[in-house]
Formats: structure tokens, sequence, C-alpha cells
């Protein structure tokens, strides 16, 4: 199940778990954009080799307008024009 892609009416959305920690992005259609929902969530491991030891559960979730919805292939515009690309979604799901 990796990057996995779906579509619903009005919401793309799409996921991908690391190492138990499952990172989501919902992007859904308002009146004048986009609100893009990235979530964060999933057992942080604790200690390195120490399966045994609990590890921390971890659930964060940031929000963001975009003029465009950034998972949308099919209206690829001069990269200037977009607001968020595919790409900046990636580099803010890294970064958290």
């Amino acid at each position: 199940m990796h990057g996995m892609m779906s579509k619903t009416e009005g919401v793309s959305s799409m996921s991908e778990t690391v190492d138990g920690i499952t990172k989501s992005v919902d992007v859904e259609e308002i009146e004048n954009g986009f609100i893009v929902t990235i979530n964060k969530y999933g057992i942080k491991p604790s200690k390195e080799g120490c399966s045994e030891c609990d590890g921390e559960y971890i659930n964060e979730t940031k929000r963001f307008y975009s003029k465009e919805n950034p998972l949308n292939k099919e209206e690829e515009k001069e990269d200037k024009e977009r607001d968020m690309s595919r790409e900046d979604v990636f580099t803010i799901i890294d970064m958290l």
C-alpha cells in the first residue's frame, strides 16, 4: 500500500506509511479554493532496537489553504502560477 491515491467527490487524498507512521493528505474543495489537510499519525518507535518498549503515539494535523489542488496532476500549469504543488505537499509532510 504505497502512495495510494483515491478520489471521492470534491476530495482527493493520498497516504503513505513508513515505519509505522502514516502521513496522509486530504484535499477538499471549497468555494474559493482548496483546504489541504496533512495528517501524521501512528506509533513512534521508542528506542532503537527495543521492541518491548512502548512507542509514543502521535497524531498531528496541519491545514493549509491552496488556490489549486496540489494533488491534481491534470492541471499542471506553470510552476510559478501554482500555489502549492504536489512536491510542496511532500516537502511539508517530510518536515513533520
